[in-house]
């Protein structure tokens, strides 16, 4: 399979059509279905500041045993043909055997190394058919609006472009506890798997997918010493099974206004589902539709409410996991070399090479401690954007292009993905999707919502070239 030809960061220079900052799959996918689409060449320069070009680091992961959350045949990267990485799984039969994939199957769980060689294949192919679509490792440190609607932007080399249109597409961020020293953000790192996999306790902070991740390569790295985790309620994702499919038939009189009456819809839909015979995974799964709209049904009040009360249960509902995954963890229980621990963290003390971890169990004012070697934080990304110390976060909020949206989950947009400036109004020409999204939409990180805003977002791009063709932005020779 071919390979990405990267650009050198001195040879990003002149005037682009757009510039997708983050070359993961939201802004691999915008470079596509605009190229795709247009009607008339457009010169695009996807950048990202790793070198996870096409995969991000979601799918740049090589420990075969990170398998996808969703079947197979619903991981397509176009929303029209949902089942285009089971065909491209079919037709890569030497790939699938590399990763340990002895049978492809259309509802199984498949390495997630496997879905970045299909994101980077399809970048590929995209960038022979369209060679004005440059890549480049490269970080965007500063946007500025320029005269006659266009964008003056900075590499980190110092270089400055411009661009008529901006697309944001910065992926999570670390996870945002700052007290802990030496913690590991990385959990896909080669080199922290390296350092976990040494003698002695390690503690992941956090019990969700990946955290799982984690788990999954230490099980068969980590030959000395336990691996701890712990969360404030213990909770991991539920597993996958097969059910009957449910037909919710929620109608728009129905959506709940309240993050109680929500939890009383989704109760009421369990129960008739189970008197049919269904389990309560295919409700879930018959209100991820209608899942965005939902959450912009409630107030801003119930919205916290839901965020504070109802998210852990939903999301360990909502977000499952592969059966394998679980089978691993509960041989680790049984065998003792996992110990899964559930309260707040009160206190983390680094001696050298020990850190004592203090916490509160949940439901007792009972304080434990916990030993370790090593720590790594599991937690979640980073949403407020005054905490991330980012230089091109920081410069977007400077500059009055962007605002955080009211939960601080993110940026503020509006319904055509245009950013919302510092007095309020849409910053025409710099879009943002993907996690940045999820106080607007909270459904906003898995491929089968993300492949949608993709499309949306290149169709924008497109109008907005058709509609703004006299854009006057500097002549430059390069």
């Amino acid at each position: 399979m071919k390979q990405m030809t990267n650009i050198a960061k001195s040879d990003i220079r002149g005037v682009y059509d757009v510039v997708i900052v983050g070359a993961g799959f939201s802004g691999t996918m915008v470079a596509v279905n605009v190229l795709r689409a247009a009607l008339k060449p457009m010169r695009i320069l996807l950048c990202d500041r790793t070198s996870s070009i096409g995969t991000g680091l979601a799918y740049s992961t090589t420990d075969s045993h990170h398998l996808l959350n969703v079947r197979a045949d619903q991981m397509g990267a176009y929303p029209d043909d949902v089942s285009n990485f089971y065909t491209w799984l079919r037709n890569h039969p030497e790939e699938c055997k590399k990763a340990g994939v002895k049978e492809v199957k259309a509802g199984g769980y498949i390495p997630r190394l496997l879905y970045g060689a299909y994101l980077q294949d399809i970048l590929v192919k995209t960038s022979i058919d369209h060679p004005e679509l440059e890549v480049a490792n490269a970080a965007i440190r500063y946007v500025a609006k320029h005269d006659n609607l266009g964008f003056e932007l900075t590499t980190d080399e110092n270089i400055t472009i411009y661009a008529k249109q901006v697309v944001l597409a910065l992926g999570n961020f670390p996870p945002g506890n700052g007290r802990l020293k030496s913690k590991k953000d990385n959990p896909y790192s080669e080199a922290v798997w390296d350092e976990l996999a040494l003698p002695g306790d390690v503690l992941i902070i956090g019990t969700g997918l990946t955290s799982l991740d984690l788990v999954m390569t230490l099980a068969k790295r980590k030959k000395q010493g336990r691996i701890h985790m712990i969360s404030r309620h213990g909770l991991f994702p539920q597993v996958h099974k097969d059910s009957e499919c449910y037909i919710s038939n929620l109608t728009p009189a129905e959506l709940p206004l309240t993050s109680r009456e929500l939890l009383h819809l989704i109760r009421a839909k369990v129960k008739d589902a189970e008197v049919q015979g269904i389990g309560w995974r295919a409700v879930i799964d018959s209100l991820r539709p209608m899942n965005q709209t939902i959450w912009e049904t409630l107030s801003e009040r119930e919205q916290r409410k839901f965020l504070r009360f109802l998210r852990p249960y939903w999301d360990t509902h909502r977000h499952r996991c592969s059966p394998e995954i679980m089978e691993v963890r509960d041989e680790l229980i049984a065998k003792g070399k996992l110990c899964v621990h559930k309260g707040h963290i009160v206190t983390i003390e680094e001696n050298q090479e020990i850190i004592d971890v203090t916490y509160r169990k949940a439901g007792s004012t009972n304080i434990e401690m916990i030993r370790v070697r090593q720590l790594v934080s599991c937690t979640g990304p980073q949403s407020d954007l005054r905490k991330l110390n980012d230089p091109l976060v920081d410069n977007l909020l400077v500059e009055g292009l962007v605002t955080q949206d009211s939960l601080k989950m993110g940026v503020a947009t509006d319904e055509k993905y245009e950013v919302i400036d510092a007095n309020g109004h849409p910053t025409s020409g710099i879009y943002a999707l993907g996690s940045l999204l999820k106080g607007r939409l909270y459904e906003s990180v898995a491929v089968p919502e993300l492949r949608v805003q993709a499309l949306e977002v290149a169709r924008q791009i497109i109008s907005y070239i058709e509609t703004n063709s006299n854009l006057a932005i500097p002549s430059l020779h390069y």
